[in-house]
């Protein structure tokens, strides 16, 4: 296979999820994004200019990933309507949407935003470790493939980050603009279904992708539930971390220093 071949993703066969599912590269991805939260949130939790070196390599990785991947798909167009140049260039996806987000709220230092990237961030990136559709399903890693892979994991990192390194805060307040947010990002997706390109889906919301054989509100409802007991399972796992966790390992790591 050449460069190109590579880079474009060319000729490169599917597999099905049982080939791909907690499998070998699977279970690296999974250990790599848990392990690195854990290496980087203890030896430099108390290091705010390490902390921020951490963030700024990931922030400019996944700038590098968003910034190629869209000139990569922009040479592959074959036709330039406004859905296709859409599609190409703007964040649609959730997990596209918060990735972007992570870049833009870290370069600009809007710390408002910390907290609802890193939850929203949380709920994109885990959901793709824990069950992904793209990437692993191939029998070689292309760029395509790599891109998935590591914007995942890098978001990934760098969402539980923010809340170990205290720069995300869970509380009543940033509970509010969490709720705000999703709210937007549920008329943004319905703008994407019914009006800029409509069919889409792109938010697996407005038809049943899990078989449930249901009326659509049901399924609807489901997955709402979904997200809400994630935030609550976000919110509760983020107390228990840093407030029993953390404090034991740190210590333990001190004692054989």
């Amino acid at each position: 296979m050449s460069f190109k071949q590579w880079l474009f993703s060319e000729g490169i066969n599917k597999i099905s999820h049982e080939e791909y599912l907690y499998q070998t590269r699977h279970l690296i991805a999974i250990g790599l994004a848990i392990g690195l939260v854990i290496f980087f949130g203890i030896l430099f939790k108390h290091n705010k200019k390490r902390q921020n070196i951490v963030l700024t390599t990931i922030a400019v990785i996944l700038l590098f990933f968003e910034i190629t991947s869209r000139i990569i798909n922009f040479i592959e167009l074959n036709e330039y309507t406004f859905v296709k140049l859409y599609d190409c260039l703007i964040p649609c996806h959730f997990c596209s949407v918060m990735v972007v987000l992570m870049i833009i709220t870290h370069f600009f230092k809007i710390e408002k935003l910390f907290t609802i990237i890193s939850v929203g961030g949380i709920l994109a990136t885990s959901t793709f470790l824990i069950y992904p559709a793209v990437g692993f399903n191939t029998e070689i890693i292309g760029f395509s493939q790599l891109y998935s892979i590591s914007s995942h994991v890098l978001g990934f990192i760098y969402a539980v980050l923010l809340l170990i390194y205290h720069k995300a805060t869970l509380n009543l307040v940033n509970l509010k603009r969490i709720i705000i947010f999703f709210g937007i990002i549920i008329i943004y997706g319905i703008l994407l279904e019914f009006v800029i390109n409509p069919g889409s889906n792109y938010y697996y919301f407005f038809e049943d992708e899990i078989g449930l054989n249901a009326p659509l509100f049901v399924y609807q409802l489901l997955i709402g539930s979904i997200v809400v007991s994630y935030i609550a399972i976000i919110y509760f796992i983020n107390h228990i971390i840093n407030k029993y966790i953390l404090p034991k390992l740190s210590k333990k790591i001190k004692y054989i220093k």
